[in-house]
């Protein structure tokens, strides 16, 4: 991942992964912040009912994988939101649900 710092990830119940990273950005002259970015991966799917993680090659569910395949250099993701103003992850989650929701 493109960060030093923790990464979660959550499977959702419609399949789709999503990663909530945080990382720094710098907000002027020898002053940095923390975001938070709301991202979509591309290469996995996520069986909610049986738990599994399952890789996806166009489109198609392949097979069930190791969780920790999921953590690997380069990986296709797609970001969705970067939110500044939050203070933790705990936070983040709340707002990944809300999201969540709002997709329907």
């Amino acid at each position: 991942m493109p960060t030093g710092l923790p990464v979660n990830y959550y499977g959702l119940p419609n399949g789709d992964v999503y990663i909530i990273y945080s990382r720094f950005y710098q907000k002027g002259f020898d002053n940095q912040g923390l975001e938070f970015v709301f991202a979509y991966h591309e290469e996995f799917y996520y069986d909610y009912e049986c738990e599994n993680l399952i890789l996806l090659e166009n489109n198609r569910k392949l097979f069930p994988v190791m969780t920790d395949m999921i953590d690997k250099p380069n990986p296709k993701i797609r970001i969705r939101k970067v939110l500044r103003r939050l203070s933790s992850y705990t936070e983040a989650q709340s707002i990944l649900n809300s999201m969540v929701t709002k997709m329907g």
